[in-house]
């Protein structure tokens, strides 16, 4: 979760992330419900913000 929180910072789309950590979508779209639920956020430009406002 914490690499896909990093680089969905970056910018990278549901497929890329995919691509890029070698995983399924089904598995990044999991991991991303469950960085929602984590931190509270409703959507993933919510999501992002609260990642910037956090920092590394």
């Amino acid at each position: 979760e914490r690499e896909i929180a990093l680089l969905l910072r970056d910018g990278l789309g549901n497929k890329a992330l995919a691509r890029h950590l070698d995983l399924g979508l089904p598995t990044v779209k999991t991991h991303l419900l469950n960085l929602f639920r984590k931190v509270g956020a409703r959507n993933r430009t919510e999501l992002v913000g609260m990642l910037f406002l956090q920092g590394d």
